[in-house]
């Protein structure tokens, strides 16, 4: 192209097509942007309109050409109702996300697919500090390397707060005996397990009923420590028959496992060093609280100032009556348990 300026002088233009731009590739993983598994929460009035939600969404997102994950996690909490049924889908990458609605819209469980729907109750929360048993090594750690706020890399503390709270009164290292580092204590240890599921949270299978039924022809040397729901209950005693009755469990098809501690909690045996934890305790001064606290070995609220050396010796001599407190706590309009 040319053309005369004012000047006459001859101007000349080369235009010619830019190259082309290759696009930079879409992320096939939530890991990739570096945020590890995403929830995605659906909530309608009915079963049928969960279905029809999800269907939504996994349509709006087919024809989506790119998702950001925690965009849409977010927007799904904030931006939407809680309504009665519920289900959250967890995705680590967008194929799985996917899948995952494709399953709920079409009502079909799926590993990654959490359903539920809201009782009565005014929404009251109960905070639940579970006890032993259930831990194994490794628990929690892959959420520790994938949630920031969980380990607290940023923003609130969280399990980093807990470790500075027990670093005072204990010469071992919460996050290494999680971890299982060489060196660090073992999570059957009592005193390190039962500070590392307060800081992290998560028995034999039958009616309370049933399984008195059983214990009976082992004449007092076993009883029930705690009954945790309709069909969980932990059974503690002599343990040669503790050993008797998982074998016999485990022939009869029934669910059953031995708990590694030394010790029979929530039975006649911690009679044995009554003394000894009356005289221990005795200084105890207990403060006010500011949440209500109840009490699973009697089933009832209890003031802070009642939180005395009595208290803690019954709480470890007692059967611990968690289904019976829960159940308490539901008809009293408490509707979410968070452990």
């Amino acid at each position: 192209m040319s053309s005369f300026g004012v000047s006459g002088t001859n101007a000349h233009v080369i235009v010619e097509e830019a190259p082309a731009v290759e696009p930079e590739p879409e992320p096939d993983s939530n890991s990739e942007l570096g945020v590890g598994v995403v929830p995605w929460l659906v909530s309608a009035r009915s079963e049928g309109g969960l279905r029809a939600q999800a269907g939504g969404l996994l349509s709006h997102f087919e024809g989506a050409r790119a998702v950001d994950p925690v965009n849409v996690g977010w927007s799904l909490l904030t931006g939407r109702a809680g309504l009665e049924h519920r289900a959250v889908v967890l995705g680590d990458e967008r194929q799985g996300s996917m899948e995952g609605l494709e399953a709920l819209a079409q009502g079909r469980p799926a590993a990654n697919v959490v359903c539920g729907a809201v009782g009565g109750g005014d929404g009251r929360v109960v905070l639940v500090f579970p006890g032993q048993g259930s831990q194994w090594m490794g628990m929690g750690v892959e959420l520790l390397d994938s949630s920031p706020v969980f380990a607290a890399r940023r923003g609130a503390a969280r399990f980093a707060e807990c470790g500075r709270a027990l670093a005072p009164f204990v010469d071992w290292s919460q996050v290494e005996a999680l971890r299982g580092v060489e060196g660090a204590p073992s999570l059957d240890r009592v005193d390190v397990v039962q500070p590392v599921s307060w800081a992290v949270m998560v028995a034999v299978a039958l009616p309370l009923v049933e399984i008195e039924a059983r214990l009976a022809r082992w004449d007092g040397r076993m009883s029930v420590a705690a009954v945790n729901g309709p069909s969980s209950v932990v059974v503690a005693g002599d343990p040669g028959a503790l050993e008797e009755l998982v074998a016999r469990c485990v022939a009869e098809g029934v669910t059953a496992r031995m708990i590694p501690v030394d010790y029979a909690s929530h039975t006649s045996q911690v009679g044995l060093i009554r003394d000894d934890l009356v005289e221990v305790l005795a200084g105890l001064k207990p403060g006010a609280a500011q949440v209500p606290f109840f009490f699973t070995v009697e089933g009832r609220r209890l003031d802070a100032g009642e939180l005395d050396g009595g208290y803690w010796y019954r709480n470890l001599r007692e059967t611990v009556r968690f289904e019976e407190a829960i159940r308490a706590l539901a008809a009293d309009g408490f509707g979410c348990l968070w452990r």
